[in-house]
Formats: C-alpha cells, sequence, structure tokens
C-alpha cells in the first residue's frame, strides 16, 4: 500500500495588531515569487516550523518576523484529512509544542502521529557500524522532511549536513524497503550479535584477570601458563598429599605423647571420659532448650488463666446488673414525658408498643440460666487450666534437677581431665606446632584452588550462554537471508534511477547543451547507496548547473513514486532556489525550465494530489503554475 499525500493549503501569521498574513497554496506546481528581501524563505522557514521543528526560534525565523507575529497557523490536508497545525512560539509552555488540532504535541508524539497519518512505518535504523555500541534511534519524518525540503543555503548534497547512515535509511523508507532491511528480526540479530561480542570480551577479561590473580594469591608453578581445570585438580591433589604426609607425621608424635600421658596419669581411660564429656554436654543442651520451651508454655497458660478469670468477673458484673435493672418499667412516654396509663392491667402486652411480653415460655433459654451455663462453663476451663500449668511446673522442676545434675557431672568429667591437660603442655614438641602450622597455610591453598576452580566454571556458564544466543542467531540470519533474498534492490534502484533520467531528457529536449554528462547510474543495497555520473560519483563529476540539475533530478525521481504501491513518498517537495550557487551561477534564468519537467509530472491523473511549492525570482511565463507574488520589501 502506498503512502498517503500531503497537501499544504494554508500558511497564516497572525500580529498583535492588524491583520493576518496568509498565503493559499494549491494541489500542483505553486510558485512564490519576489526580488530579493521579500520574505520567500522566512515563509519557508516557517513551514519548517510548522513540521515539527524544535530548534531554537531565533535560530529559524528573523528577528523580525518574530517580533511582529505571536503565532502561526497551517491547514494540511492528509489522505482527505483537514488538520490544523499550530506554533506559539511567544508562550513559553508551547514553545518546543506542535499543536495538532488542538492538542499539544512533544517531537516524538508529533512524529508518531505525522508518520501514522501518511501511513509510513516507523522504523530504527543504525548509525555507522550496526554492530557498534549506539543504539538504534527512530527514522523520523524530521529526517525525511530533509528530502522534501531543499532549503536556499542547501544544494551541494542530497541532504545537507546528513549523515551518510541516515541518508540511506531516508532513501529506504522512501522506496518502500526500510521495513524489510531494518525488520525487528534483523535489529534483534544486530543486538544478539552484539551481546556475544561483549560475551566473548568479557569471558577474555575474565579469564585473563582471573590467571594474572591465581598466580598472585597462589604462586603454583603448575598454572603459570594457563588456569585449566586438570592443572587445578593436579595443583590440588599435590598439596593434599603434603598435607597427608605432615598430618601422619603429627600423628606419630602424638601417639608418642598419647603413651607418655597415660603413663604420667595412672592410665586414665581418656577416650572414654571425652566421650562421656560429648554427650553431657549435648545432654545439657537439650535441657536447657527444653526448660525454655516448658517457662514459655506456662507463661501462654498462665496469660490464657487471666483472661478466663477477668471473662468470669464481667459475666458476674452483668447478672447483677440484670438483678437491679430488670423491675425497672416505663411509667412515662419518652416523647411527651407523661405518664403512662395501661387500660389493661393484667395485659399480656407491652404498654407501650403493644407487642407482646416475653415470658419464659416464648423467649427460648432463660436469660438466668444462660449466664449461670456460663459461668460453670468457664469456672471448669479456668480449673482445667490451673491444674494443668500445675502438672507443668512440675515437669519444669524435673528439669531443673536434671540440668543440675548434668552440670555436676560435666565438672566431675572435667576435673578429672584435667591431668591429661595438664601432662602434654610440659611434654608437646615444637615440630608440632610446626606442622599444625604448614599444614593451614596447604590448607588454604587448597581453599583457594577449590575457589578458583567455582570460578572458572563461569567461563563454562558464558560459554553456555554464548552458545544459546549463538542458535538464536542462527535463527535470525536465516529468517534475515530469507527476507533480503525477497527485496529486489535493483528493481527498486531501477526506478528511481529511470525517473532521474527520465527529467534529463526532458532538461535535454528543452536545453539540449546544458547536461553534457553521461546518465545518472544508481546503486542500492542493504548497506549503502550510490549515485554516479557514468562510473564517477556524482559529487565529483559535476559543475555548478549540472549540480542544480542533478539534485532536481533528484527531487524528481523521488516525487515520481507518489502513488507507486509500497513506496512512502508523500507527495510533497519544498524548493527554496537560491539568488547563485556556489560556483556564481545565477539560477534566476533556469528557473523555468527546470520546473517544466515536474508541471508534466503533476498533470498526470494519477498525481492530482501531489503538491510542489516553489521559491524563486520571477518564474516568468511558467504557465500551469499556482503564482504568489510578494513585494513588501523587509528591511
Amino acid at each position: 500500500m502506498a503512502a498517503n499525500t500531503i497537501i499544504i493549503n494554508t500558511v497564516n501569521r497572525f500580529p498583535q495588531q492588524n491583520k493576518n498574513d496568509c498565503l493559499n497554496f494549491k494541489p500542483g506546481v505553486n510558485v512564490l515569487v519576489g526580488p530579493p528581501n521579500t520574505g520567500k524563505t522566512q515563509w519557508f522557514k516557517l513551514i519548517d516550523y510548522m513540521f515539527g521543528n524544535i530548534d531554537p526560534i531565533e535560530e529559524e525565523l528573523s528577528e523580525e518576523i518574530i517580533e511582529k507575529y505571536d503565532y502561526a497557523t497551517m491547514q494540511i490536508t492528509i489522505a482527505g484529512q483537514p488538520l490544523c497545525i499550530e506554533r506559539h512560539w511567544k508562550d513559553v509552555g508551547l514553545v518546543t509544542k506542535t499543536i495538532v488540532d488542538g492538542e499539544p504535541l512533544g517531537k516524538n508524539e508529533f512524529n508518531e502521529k505525522l508518520l501514522s497519518l501518511l501511513n509510513i512505518p516507523i522504523v530504527h535504523y543504525p548509525q555507522g557500524n550496526p554492530y557498534g555500541s549506539r543504539s538504534w534511534p527512530t527514522l523520523s519524518w524530521r529526517s525525511l522532511l530533509r528530502h522534501i525540503y531543499r532549503q536556499q543555503r542547501f544544494w551541494n548534497d542530497i541532504a545537507d549536513k546528513q549523515p551518510d547512515s541516515e541518508q540511506h535509511a531516508c532513501l529506504l523508507q522512501f522506496l518502500g524497503l526500510a521495513k524489510y532491511v531494518f525488520s525487528d528480526e534483523y535489529g534483534s540479530l544486530i543486538n544478539n550479535t552484539r551481546k556475544i561480542n561483549e560475551l566473548k570480551l568479557k569471558k577474555e577479561q575474565y579469564l585473563s584477570m582471573l590467571q594474572e590473580i591465581s598466580v598472585e594469591v597462589i604462586g603454583s608453578d603448575d598454572l603459570s601458563v594457563a588456569i585449566t581445570q586438570p592443572s587445578i585438580d593436579f595443583a590440588s591433589n599435590k598439596l593434599q598429599s603434603q598435607i597427608d604426609s605432615l598430618r601422619n607425621k603429627r600423628q606419630s608424635i602424638l601417639s608418642n605423647n598419647l603413651e607418655e600421658v597415660s603413663r604420667q596419669t595412672n592410665g586414665q581411660p581418656l577416650l572414654k571420659l571425652g566421650e562421656d564429656l560429648v554427650q553431657l554436654n549435648a545432654k545439657r543442651s537439650d535441657l536447657i532448650n527444653a526448660l525454655d520451651k516448658t517457662e514459655i508454655r506456662i507463661n501462654e497458660l498462665e496469660g490464657y488463666l487471666i483472661l478466663l478469670k477477668n471473662e468470669i468477673i464481667r459475666i458476674e458484673r452483668a447478672e447483677i446488673a440484670g438483678n437491679i435493672l430488670s423491675p425497672i418499667k416505663i411509667t412515662h412516654c419518652p416523647a411527651c414525658d407523661r405518664e403512662i396509663q395501661s387500660s389493661e392491667p393484667d395485659s399480656e402486652r407491652c404498654i407501650l408498643c403493644k407487642r407482646p411480653l416475653q415470658t419464659k415460655t416464648n423467649v427460648g433459654i432463660d436469660p438466668e440460666k444462660r449466664l449461670e451455663f456460663e459461668q460453670k462453663q468457664l469456672r471448669g476451663e479456668a480449673q482445667e487450666i490451673s491444674e494443668l500449668i500445675k502438672t507443668i511446673q512440675s515437669e519444669k522442676e524435673f528439669q531443673k534437677k536434671e540440668l543440675q545434675k548434668c552440670n555436676e557431672d560435666i565438672t566431675r568429667i572435667q576435673n578429672k581431665l584435667q591431668p591429661f591437660r595438664e601432662a602434654p603442655s610440659m611434654i608437646v614438641p615444637p615440630e608440632l606446632t610446626m606442622y599444625d602450622m604448614d599444614i593451614g597455610r596447604l590448607q588454604e591453598r587448597v581453599q583457594q584452588l577449590n575457589r578458583i576452580s567455582s570460578s572458572l566454571k563461569k567461563r563454562e556458564s558464558l560459554t553456555e550462554e554464548i552458545n544459546k544466543i549463538q542458535k538464536e542467531v542462527s535463527d535470525l540470519e536465516r529468517k534475515v537471508t530469507e527476507q533480503n533474498i525477497l527485496i529486489d534492490y535493483e528493481k527498486v534502484a531501477l526506478d528511481l534511477e529511470d525517473s532521474m533520467n527520465s527529467y534529463l531528457n526532458f532538461i535535454q529536449t528543452s536545453r539540449p547543451k546544458l547536461w553534457s554528462q553521461n546518465k545518472i547510474n544508481f546503486e542500492l543495497n542493504n548497506k549503502e547507496f550510490y549515485f554516479k555520473i557514468g562510473n564517477r560519483k556524482w559529487t565529483t563529476k559535476l559543475g555548478g548547473t549540472t549540480t542544480l540539475i542533478f539534485l532536481m533530478a533528484y527531487h524528481y525521481g523521488l516525487l515520481s513514486q507518489t502513488n507507486n504501491q509500497n513506496k512512502n513518498y508523500p507527495g510533497l517537495l519544498l524548493i527554496d532556489f537560491p539568488a547563485e550557487l556556489d560556483d556564481g551561477t545565477i539560477v534566476k534564468d533556469k528557473e523555468n525550465f527546470i520546473l517544466e519537467p515536474f508541471l508534466n509530472l503533476l498533470n498526470k491523473p494519477n498525481m492530482t494530489n501531489a503538491q510542489i511549492i516553489a521559491a524563486g525570482s520571477s518564474f516568468e511565463g511558467l504557465t500551469g503554475s499556482n503564482r504568489i507574488e510578494l513585494d513588501q520589501i523587509w528591511k
């Protein structure tokens, strides 16, 4: 489906006083003419400003325009739908807002709304290297406008001061290829490829740092070249062998010392005493825990018993209050305070509400018996809780006695072990301490190797993550390749190339000697594009006049894509001709024949919804155009 077209109907500037200035445009070719300093360029800059330019107004419009006018409006039509665009540069809250049909929109909101109305897909494109760290920006309406609006000062490139990558993206968008070239799959492919490169770099840096730290911390020659799991295992086993050797020597010394200690302590059963001490300490810990739990249980039950007793007291108070208040009768009317006279002294109905009085036969359970029942239940429950507390108190006392007995047994065994503790201190050789220090040092190195082994496994997790993403990349590459196969770059490029050369044919017919170059060649792919004159780039081949003709051929080629199936050119062209080009070429005498091919193009039946607005010095004799003359000179 082709993109919708945009038509500018009117542009208005509103001053603080007097009548507003207004330009009325029509579909087809519009020419804005007038001598120098009549404000043609200022009108074009205003149109550009109305199309969402948020640069400071002082950089866009002249000081005279800014001071004289308060705001501007532009009436446009997109696909037959009228829209009103407003800009208020003197309202601080609206300086950066573009108002569309009364709704203030920010830069991004306006961009999305306009592209949506034009039926141009929103895409993201790479700036420079697609695999670089920069995120892909949105290809905005402002970027596309650089190829639609040719400013008076920019006649050196197809879109001056726009990077090649952005120019390439704009061309792909106009030619209907951007949504395929910059597809979601391609974006995911780039992101995943970037992740793989980052993970590989991270893996290399991690291993390099781990190697450096490991050699410095462990100081093992077994890991001096590279850290590998077999090398770690070999170094760990080597250290463990040294630890086992030291432990055997230590054990030999301890065995000899144990015999000496047994001799000095008359053969006391050392191992048996040690086992008993361990068991008693465990029993003591269990008794302390049990005693704590018993204490908590007693506190809970005592608290509950207090609640029950308080409830019994409240019920007793309620019973007493009932006995006091029940005989009290209503003697006076609560409304008028007059004494109530009963016409039926022995009536079974209430003398006030006339409803039957409640008796023991129609109220169910007797309230007095109900209170008595509740009291009996609560007293019984309180009695049970009291007995349970006594039982648990007895258990607590038993636990205290057991704990005291256990402490006494521990003290007794510790007294028996005292000779064993004193004897070794007198006969332990200094080698034992050295062995302990060496064993501790080696064990620490083994632990460090184990930590390095765990860290080395992170390499495996990084590898697994890389492999997982690589599988996704393979699938995405297949999908992107399939999409690129379906894109006929050559045909699309040939369509634009033919349109540009058709423009040159029109020029050659009216001015045979003006274009003395070869035909234009256009090459396009998913990464770059080239305009060539013959076999050379157009920028190195052309002079002033031929550059002017080439750039107009470019705009003619783009405008020819209007209403073409699957193309996204919005059918609008804004041209502000300069008085002369950089090489001194005068443009005034070339304005008519440069625009005549556009008149023929927009007179075709399928181009009635396209529009050109061009500004120049005279355009004398240019028939078929909507001519707007400006005569006020701005100083």
